[in-house]
C-alpha cells in the first residue's frame, strides 16, 4: 500500500508539476486600465485568446461605470489634447474593440460584430492614440467601418436580421442570385460605345 502511494506521488511529480509550471500565469499588474489594455493588446498580437479575454473583461468590469460617466459628459469628440482626460472611456471602448478583433481572428464573426457594436452605441466619443502615426483615431468610427465590411461580406441577416431561413447555404445562394438579377436591371454605364 505504501509503495502505491509513493508511486502515485512520483507520477504526480513527473507529469503534473512540469505541466503546472509551464502554464501561463496572467498577472494584472497594478490593475490600471492602461496596464490591462497593454496586456490585452500584447495577447492579441500573440494570438493568446484567453489572455485577451481576461484582460479586456477585467478592464471593462473595473472601468465601465467611469467610462459611461465620461461619455455622458461629452456632446462631441474631445480635442486631441483633452482626449487623455477621458482615459476610462477610451480604454473601455478599446477593450471592446480588442475583443472584437480577437473574435474576428477566431472566425467568430457574430461575436465580433456584437463587440464592435458596443463602442458605436455606448462609447461614441472614445478615441485611441496610435503612437506609430502620432494620431488619435475614433474607436466608434472604426468599429462602424468594420461592421459595415462584415455586413458587406456576410449580409445583414447573418447578424440577426429578420431572415430565419436554414443555415445550409441556400439562403446565401438566393441572395447572390437576387443581387445578380438586380445588377442586370441597371442601365449599362459603359461610356466607350
Amino acid at each position: 500500500m505504501k509503495n502505491n502511494r509513493i508511486l502515485v506521488l512520483f507520477l504526480c511529480l513527473i507529469f503534473v508539476l512540469p505541466a503546472y509550471s509551464k502554464a501561463k500565469r496572467y498577472e494584472f499588474g497594478d490593475y490600471s486600465s492602461n496596464t490591462l489594455i497593454e496586456k490585452a493588446s500584447s495577447c492579441l498580437n500573440d494570438s493568446d485568446w484567453k489572455g485577451v479575454e481576461l484582460y479586456t473583461d477585467k478592464c471593462i468590469q473595473l472601468y465601465r461605470g467611469q467610462a459611461m460617466r465620461m461619455q455622458n459628459q461629452l456632446k462631441d469628440y474631445p480635442d486631441d489634447n483633452a482626449s487623455l482626460t477621458y482615459w476610462a472611456l477610451n480604454h473601455v471602448a478599446y477593450a471592446h474593440y480588442l475583443k472584437a478583433e480577437m473574435y474576428s481572428k477566431m472566425g467568430k464573426h457574430k461575436k465580433a460584430y456584437k463587440e464592435y457594436e458596443i463602442p458605436v452605441k455606448k462609447y461614441k466619443f472614445s478615441k485611441c492614440f496610435d503612437p506609430s502615426q502620432n494620431i488619435f483615431w475614433k474607436i466608434a468610427d472604426e468599429c462602424q467601418s468594420r461592421m459595415s465590411k462584415m455586413i458587406n461580406t456576410f449580409g445583414k441577416d447573418f447578424f440577426g436580421g429578420n431572415d430565419h431561413s436554414d443555415n445550409t447555404g441556400n439562403n446565401q445562394t438566393r441572395k447572390v442570385e437576387m443581387k445578380t438579377k438586380e445588377l442586370r436591371k441597371l442601365p449599362n454605364l459603359n461610356t466607350t460605345n
